[in-house]
């Protein structure tokens, strides 16, 4: 028979017991006389409980204590999983802004010591003599420079009328 802690209150004119884990609540007016009541009482509740197949045993009885270190624990769980998952997200998204970051790069338009360095390096080293052009690639150049060329000259042109804008 499991013994339990049985809270006494005194009024006036009684005794007041009380058990918490099979909430048991008797009065009397004599303190022995209440203890025992309250004893058999708590007896008698624990016999139907055995003799109904019911198991009681003071492990099931989730206490305050019992309840309040169980939230610490879920709580202490709960926040280093959402810690994990924002460092997880954090890193994406750093990485997902470095892909695009690598991305405009790469299609940043070369200007300048970038645009007509290899340029003029090109040019230079096919009108050398070394590297004479068959009829049919000379055709091919040719053909493509003009293309780049009139891909180029809306700028060229643009260029021009802002410069002729600002020396007037």
């Amino acid at each position: 028979m499991p013994s339990f802690n049985i809270l006494v209150k005194k009024t006036k004119t009684r005794y007041i017991f009380y058990i918490k884990e099979i909430s048991l609540i008797h009065s009397s007016t004599s303190l022995s006389k209440g203890y025992k009541e309250i004893k058999d009482r708590s007896e008698e509740i624990l016999k139907n409980l055995k003799d109904n197949n019911l198991d009681f045993t003071k492990k099931n009885i989730e206490t305050d204590q019992n309840i309040f270190e169980k939230t610490k624990i879920f709580l202490l769980k709960s926040i280093i999983v959402t810690l994990c998952v924002s460092f997880v997200l954090i890193f994406a998204i750093i990485k997902s802004f470095e892909g695009v970051h690598t991305s405009i790069d790469k299609l940043k338009i070369k200007t300048g010591k970038e645009f007509w360095g290899p340029l003029q390096e090109n040019i230079l080293s096919l009108a050398s003599e070394k590297n004479e052009i068959d009829e049919e690639s000379e055709k091919k150049i040719l053909n493509s420079i003009r293309i780049v060329v009139d891909r180029y000259k809306p700028y060229f042109d643009e260029f021009k009328r802002i410069n002729s804008d600002s020396s007037d």
